[in-house]
């Protein structure tokens, strides 16, 4: 966590409403923040009673203790990955509150994320227009990398990307953006700098193997376009300024990438020093605020309009 991130009262970073309203969305000028309760990514695997009730516990906590106390909040939904069936169940129970932007769920799970046992919620999702956030971390019976379980923090963080590159791959392959026309997912904490390489590869791959996988009707680098975002935390890339941009170009990520602070981490990134200072203004406010209101429309759009944003300071 960040070291100054615990709140006077004792409690742990992020379990203080009025401190992080005032070191979060007061000191960097937020006007909309989703809060992402990722417990979710370490509970909803136990049995389906008692993982249901976990997640219906959660999100009720959110609703009374966070969204109740300022309007800047809105929320993800938790759902039980592993029971799609009560998952379903409580996306409809939130569905219609206008707080609630997007139904939550991790990296690792027990199975490839492009199973048809997570349909389910995907359809829910997509019946309500909700995005699926994929955020990292997870309690899953596979290791995070492909070569088996990590020894050190610093390779299970770096090996967070890899397990993005696999998920995203088993959407696509698995036929969920045929399935699911509207769906759209957003890649949190994952990275981005490594999207070309694998949309090129994929791409590549089904020229010559297509027979093998008959639902996917159009190229995977189109699907992935279509159907995925990403956000900025952590911004990895080349150092170089000019180099970054032309990441970010040849990722083709314009309308696709939006801010997180990743708050009260300790790789937190404030949005006025996260992005690079030579990217052009109006990609600055299509990552702070303008991709965002497109994605998650009326919930979010009580924001400031972007064009009073000031930025680049």
């Amino acid at each position: 966590m960040r070291a100054d991130a615990w709140p006077p009262n004792g409690g742990v970073p992020g379990s203080d409403v009025n401190f992080m309203r005032a070191q979060l969305l007061d000191r960097c000028n937020v006007d909309v923040a989703i809060l992402n309760c990722i417990d979710v990514a370490y509970v909803g695997m136990e049995s389906a009673d008692y993982s249901a009730a976990l997640m219906s516990a959660l999100n009720d906590w959110t609703a009374d203790l966070w969204l109740a106390a300022d309007r800047r909040f809105v929320a993800s939904i938790c759902v039980p990955p592993e029971h799609p069936s009560r998952g379903v169940s409580e996306i409809e129970r939130w569905a219609n509150d206008g707080r609630f932007v997007q139904v939550l769920m991790s990296l690792a799970a027990r199975d490839p994320l492009g199973s048809q046992k997570y349909w389910p919620l995907y359809e829910a999702a997509e019946a309500h227009r909700l995005p699926i956030g994929i955020h990292v971390g997870g309690v899953a019976t596979n290791p995070v990398t492909g070569a088996g379980s990590p020894n050190f923090y610093y390779e299970l963080h770096s090996s967070y990307s890899a397990a993005a590159q696999s998920q995203l791959a088993s959407l696509v392959l698995e036929g969920v953006f045929t399935r699911f026309p509207s769906i759209r997912f957003v890649f949190q904490e994952s990275g981005f700098a490594w999207l070309p390489a694998l949309k090129w590869r994929l791409d590549a791959a089904w020229r010559l193997f297509r027979e093998d996988v008959p639902q996917l009707i159009e190229a995977p680098s189109a699907q992935i376009h279509r159907g995925v975002w990403f956000t900025t935390q952590p911004i990895e890339g080349p150092g170089e300024e000019a180099a970054m941009i032309a990441l970010l170009t040849q990722a083709d990520l314009a309308d696709r990438l939006m801010f997180a602070s990743d708050y009260p981490h300790w790789d937190f990134d404030s949005p006025d020093l996260a992005l690079p200072p030579g990217l052009a203004l109006a990609q600055k406010h299509a990552i702070l605020a303008g991709n965002a209101r497109e994605m998650y429309g009326e919930s979010v759009d009580k924001a400031t309009p972007a064009e009073t944003l000031e930025l680049g300071r």
